[in-house]
């Protein structure tokens, strides 16, 4: 039985999802739509991670010291914000504020992490974090076609529409979290306590074990190349080999999606193997999917988007039961930051650097996410071979 931390979470997550899946997939094509650049098309999602990742090091410290809920329902507040701004934006002017706004928001994405952690049971930890994933990816079986259709019959006006729609669903999910949600630790809420932290942040990451600093490099390394291949794509395939309508590519995605599904029960067989090889095999995969959107057919296309949401979710999974055995609960909040944080700066580097690769030639962003994603799946097996099995197998 899950506790209702868990259940608030994962629903109102879920809710969040289905609103955002309607026009953020295509924020590389609004962008550019109103722009004409696919470089400021590249700024945008790198200025969200570059202002989000300061944040991510506050919230990790504040759902330490202040607690997890009323950070989590701030971050929901901002969120909903940052989608209205993208609604009205006209130039790159209100674009650049819009990202700014919602780079703020990942302050409270440790929180939530940290909050599950707390709420669930140990052996639940492996199903729980997949069922995560799943929760706030299956909404793209639905939500990226109607904002595919919105594209194709209204231009930039209908993604406009779903970024409202998500504004508005946003801040009542704020306000659901603030009514549900319970606290899991007891808090100081000593600002002292806060500041005399933030100035230790190299002595905390420091105390990490050698396990965990790997990890989050690791991290870093495989979200560079990721972010290029999932913010590109809809650009690549719909404006540069026109494979594909803009209503088309929703369909991808949301059969894609779908997929999501089977990643539970595949947590369930995978947790009885190293998760070292485990890894490294779904990296490896990744670089193949990587190859498929090159070939330039639709069916290839699609069994691409199939492996990278499969992939992705998994890697997940092992990554956080991995910090949850290793490191105390007082700790998770401020590891789960830094394990963002590389998140992030992989993203914004994938970004930026994606955006004078597309500029140039966009074939070079999938040559170079496969052929980096192969190294590094080989790279991975090295770094973790020590972990035992028995780090997954006793969930």
């Amino acid at each position: 039985m899950l506790h209702r931390n868990v259940k608030v979470l994962l629903s109102s997550a879920f809710i969040v999802s289905l609103s955002i899946g309607i026009s953020y997939p295509y924020l590389s094509e609004y962008v550019y739509s109103i722009t004409g650049s696919s470089i400021i098309a590249g700024i945008v999602p790198f200025m969200v991670s570059i202002i989000g990742v300061p944040l991510l090091v506050l919230g990790g410290y504040l759902a330490d010291i202040f607690g997890r809920k009323r950070i989590i329902c701030f971050g929901t507040i901002l969120l909903g914000l940052s989608q209205f701004l993208y609604s009205i934006a006209n130039d790159y002017y209100w674009l650049f504020i819009a990202a700014f706004i919602e780079g703020l928001s990942y302050i409270y994405f440790p929180a939530f992490t940290a909050l599950i952690m707390d709420s669930a049971h140990k052996y639940q930890l492996v199903e729980v974090f997949t069922l995560d994933v799943i929760l706030s990816h299956t909404p793209y079986m639905i939500s990226p076609v109607l904002g595919g259709v919105l594209r194709d019959l209204y231009g930039v006006s209908g993604l406009r529409f779903g970024f409202m729609i998500c504004s508005i669903i946003a801040l009542a999910i704020a306000l659901a979290r603030w009514l549900l949600l319970s606290e899991t630790i007891e808090t100081t809420g000593d600002i002292k306590a806060l500041v005399s932290s933030m100035l230790k942040i190299n002595e905390s990451f420091n105390a990490l074990n050698l396990t965990i600093k790997r990890l989050i490099a690791i991290r870093m390394f495989i979200a560079c190349w990721l972010s290029m291949l999932f913010y590109f794509t809809v650009l690549y395939a719909t404006r540069y080999v026109e494979i594909v309508s803009f209503t088309e590519w929703g369909v991808i995605s949301a059969f894609s999606s779908a997929f999501y599904v089977l990643t539970y029960p595949i947590a369930k067989i995978i947790k009885n193997f190293k998760p070292a090889k485990t890894y490294s095999i779904m990296v490896f995969l990744e670089s193949l999917a990587s190859i498929l959107i090159i070939q330039n057919m639709k069916y290839m296309l699609l069994a691409s988007m199939i492996l990278l949401n499969t992939c992705g979710a998994l890697t997940y999974a092992i990554e956080r039961t991995i910090i949850t055995e290793l490191i105390n609960q007082s700790m998770r909040g401020r590891v789960e930051s830094f394990m963002n944080i590389s998140f992030y700066i992989g993203s914004a580097l994938g970004y930026i650097t994606g955006g004078y690769l597309y500029a140039y030639n966009p074939q070079y962003i999938f040559l170079a996410a496969a052929i980096l994603l192969g190294v590094g799946s080989i790279l991975i097996n090295t770094l973790l071979k020590h972990l035992k099995p028995h780090l997954i197998t006793h969930f």
